[in-house]
């Protein structure tokens, strides 16, 4: 790793590339902080590190938080930044994950004038966090407040699947759903999606989503009609008959998303799956991304594109409106967050492949306080 990023921390620092699990175990060396980071773009093994050092995040300004860390997520969303395949651009180094919650750890001075204190319970998303670590800083006005009562991998999981699957139903497009509305999700095994499936189901609507073989058991359990993952298997079912379609892949520009819709149908497009291993760029971001976002704006009627980050940015007050609206159909029971996996943060650079193979599906958590496992790959990593 350059010097020059080394020189961010003024406390010893040991560097562990993430290649294998024998050279990136945790809680070996002492350190009380540790960090998964690059400082370039590429593959997972090849350019991930975990950093460890001896103190937490040193306040840099007045209006700084920061939160020692529960939990945060490992998702598509991180390896696309990461293989410099988002939409937008991230500045190097970055730091692995964009959301968490905690407890509050240090307040800088602006930040305790404005109420907070150490051990109130937060979160905080964005594209530049490092919510792949111990602990991570974050500004006054970043910071989300959560319940002390609710477990921290449900938080997590509503805070980056339901609220985005939440507004795609309801928020994005033009017209938002309405009860018996035909609804199409497609990739129903996100985790995203799996939150669409459920929340589009309270909300009445007939539920078509396009998943994996090996969901469609519990898919049919709860009323919805499911479909096989390639579109021969899927379009002709739908086609010209639906109100509203989510797509969270991506697949041919969505052009055979919006081939689903009825007249007045609406698109909401989320994912790029499809163009994630495509490495030719222009200007640092993913050109063939580029390309179909471009081209789905002008020439497909009736689309939308969304984005959790830029909601979140632009419309504070809404986003936490409907996160604790969420929170609330959690705690009764209506809506039913499901994990996948949780892992360590050795973990990562192994799991980031995974996703990218298609090996890996629905949420996956981070929970920086377990040690390395040598528990079988696939196997669930529980909370302690």
């Amino acid at each position: 790793m350059p010097s020059s990023f080394l020189k961010t921390y003024s406390d010893s620092v040991t560097l562990k590339k993430l290649v294998s699990y024998e050279n990136c175990q945790l809680g070996g060396g002492g350190f009380e902080n540790a960090v998964v980071t690059y400082e370039k773009f590429g593959s997972a093994v090849d350019v991930m590190y975990m950093c460890e050092y001896q103190a937490p995040h040193k306040l840099k300004s007045p209006d700084d938080v920061t939160i020692k860390i529960e939990a945060s997520s490992v998702c598509f969303t991180d390896c696309l930044i990461r293989r410099n395949s988002w939409c937008k651009q991230v500045p190097l180094p970055n730091k692995a994950g964009s959301d968490c919650i905690g407890r509050v750890y240090g307040v800088g001075r602006t930040a305790f004038k404005n109420g907070v204190r150490p051990g109130d319970r937060v979160a905080a998303l964005s594209r530049f966090l490092g919510g792949n670590a111990k602990y991570a800083t974050v500004l006054v006005e970043d910071l989300i407040p959560v319940p002390d009562d609710m477990d921290a991998s449900a938080v997590i999981c509503i805070l980056r699947n339901y609220v985005a699957a939440y507004h795609n139903l309801y928020r994005t497009a033009e017209y938002p759903m309405e009860r018996r509305d035909s609804v199409l999700i497609i990739g129903a095994d996100e985790g995203m999606g799996e939150a669409a499936v459920q929340l589009a189901l309270l909300g009445g609507a007939r539920v078509y989503a396009v998943a994996s073989a090996k969901q469609h058991k519990y898919l049919k359990s709860i009323g919805v009609k499911a479909l096989g993952p390639r579109e021969h298997e899927w379009l002709p079912h739908v086609e010209g008959r639906m109100d509203l379609v989510i797509d969270y892949i991506g697949e041919n520009g969505y052009d055979s998303a919006h081939a689903a819709l009825n007249e007045d149908g609406q698109l909401v497009r989320v994912g790029l799956k499809e163009y994630l291993l495509k490495r030719v760029s222009l200007f640092g971001v993913d050109f063939s991304s580029l390309c179909s976002t471009f081209k789905a704006y002008v020439s497909l009627p009736r689309s939308y594109s969304y984005d959790i980050f830029e909601f979140f940015d632009e419309n504070k007050d809404v986003f936490l409106r409907d996160l604790h609206r969420l929170f609330k159909l959690c705690k009764t029971g209506k809506i039913k967050p499901n994990i996948n996996k949780i892992i360590s943060l050795s973990q990562i650079a192994s799991l980031h492949e995974q996703i990218e193979k298609g090996h890996t599906k629905g949420t996956v958590l981070c929970n920086p306080t377990l040690e390395f496992s040598t528990a079988p790959s696939g196997q669930q990593e529980y909370w302690e």
